[in-house]
């Protein structure tokens, strides 16, 4: 019977398996869906706590090539890259590890691209925040912006100001903004203690 596999040339595919840049084979099945076999996982549902070592742990019995942990505005987001040594290593991981639980969080696992990596690494590079507390839950991003003016210029404005909220909706009393490099943190944390309205406002200079 015909084989309708879409995969590198046969001739190279030994090879490429051990390449952690080899781009992802596609294989459809009999259903006409693509299977996606790549040395590259992607999970979901981590812990916002979670760290690189809390996922080599997860991965000890799985040779690891590279770990993204991807974040947003200083935090993570639940959301990880996991590159193995091959694809084969990969498929094991996967097969493994799918749905159990690291802590108390079980966690889903797909096959992923290098290039989402790449991706997740770069959108993850390295910015300067200023993580904000004890805000009223009423306060708005304009509040925040005058709060640290005239002598903090925050990136993007009132886009720069993301507000975090609880698992039901409601905001959490902080908020994060960005900023423009480490001397402007530096400006932002003497504002530590001041007051916004009736609170004061406790700051936690982070980095993404």
């Amino acid at each position: 019977m015909q084989n309708d596999t879409v995969s590198p040339d046969t001739s190279s595919t030994q090879d490429n398996q051990d390449n952690i840049n080899t781009s992802q084979a596609l294989k459809v099945d009999s259903t006409g869906q693509q299977e996606q076999h790549s040395s590259v996982l992607r999970l979901r549902g981590l812990s916002y706590a979670c760290a690189e070592q809390d996922l080599r742990e997860f991965f000890k019995d799985f040779e690891i090539v590279d770990i993204v942990i991807c974040t947003r505005h200083g935090r993570t987001t639940g959301d990880a890259f996991v590159s193995l040594q091959n694809n084969a290593v990969a498929a094991g991981a996967l097969t493994a590890l799918n749905y159990e639980f690291l802590g108390t969080r079980y966690i889903e696992i797909f096959y992923a691209s290098a290039v989402d990596m790449e991706n997740a690494k770069s959108m993850s590079k390295k910015g300067y925040f200023v993580r904000l507390r004890g805000l009223p839950f009423n306060a708005s991003g304009r509040e925040v912006l005058k709060f640290f003016l005239p002598d903090v210029e925050v990136v993007k404005g009132i886009d720069g100001v993301v507000f975090t909220y609880s698992e039901d909706g409601r905001l959490t009393g902080e908020a994060f903004v960005e900023l423009q490099d480490e001397d402007s943190v530096s400006k932002a944390m003497s504002k530590h203690k001041n007051r916004l309205g009736n609170r004061y406002i406790e700051l936690v200079g982070c980095t993404a």
